[in-house]
């Protein structure tokens, strides 16, 4: 399996200290390389280095990856002791942060590798469920369209922008809101420091956690991506 070694994801810091080494569990026709994990010396936040080439990302999680297909098309009306208690754990890991975040009003929620959208769901289903939006990335297609379908805002793609810049390409973004520039400004500084951004919005984007009355995203991204505040 092809890899590569890449820097922090969140400082820049190359290397890190290892911390253990594992195997892919899932399916036995992937790989059986060893997979280390390693702790950024600089800032703390934990990866895998080095870590499969995107080109291998089809192997890693091939159609039949059982996340693509965790939900029926028909709503679940008996779901297993062990979904149940899975859900209530997310269930309240979400609403320990929602307390955390100390804010009122509505809330957004990414996540990154949706697949069908189960986690979304019981996202949806808890206590602040008429709070949240739900949002993923996810890209394998046909999970993508299950999780649109379940009234989750969902697109197909990967969540990369450093190999394309390193490969010399030109990638092109489109989001619905700005808070897409917290990974792609940071991405680009990384690997073309000398560039300049032009930043054009009716709104200056640079609230932080504490200045921001509404606690929206949008409204706080470009200062995240700046640094002024650790997103």
């Amino acid at each position: 399996m092809k890899k590569v070694s890449v820097p922090c994801v969140h400082c820049g810091a190359p290397g890190g200290r290892p911390l253990w080494t594992g195997r892919e569990h899932e399916y036995d026709n992937t790989t059986r390389d060893d997979f280390t994990f390693v702790r950024c010396e600089s800032c703390g936040l934990v990866r895998l280095d080095p870590r499969p080439d995107v080109s291998e990302l089809g192997t890693i999680y091939p159609a039949n990856y059982y996340a693509y297909n965790l939900v029926s098309e028909e709503p679940a009306t008996n779901p297993s002791a062990t979904d149940r208690a899975k859900m209530r754990m997310y269930q309240r890991r979400l609403l320990s942060l929602l307390e955390r975040l100390g804010k009122t009003g509505r809330v957004r929620i990414l996540d990154v590798g949706c697949a069908d959208g189960r986690l979304l769901d019981w996202y949806a289903a808890s206590s602040a469920g008429d709070r949240l939006e739900t949002h993923g990335i996810e890209m394998n297609e046909e999970a993508a369209a299950i999780a649109r379908r379940r009234g989750h805002r969902v697109v197909a793609g990967r969540f990369e922008l450093d190999d394309a810049l390193e490969a010399g390409a030109y990638p092109i973004l489109t989001a619905s809101d700005c808070s897409i520039c917290v990974g792609t400004l940071p991405a680009l500084a990384r690997r073309r420091p000398d560039a300049h951004v032009l930043w054009l919005d009716a709104h200056g984007d640079f609230n932080s956690p504490d200045t921001s009355g509404s606690a929206f995203l949008g409204g706080m991204a470009l200062a995240g991506a700046c640094g002024m505040w650790d997103p």
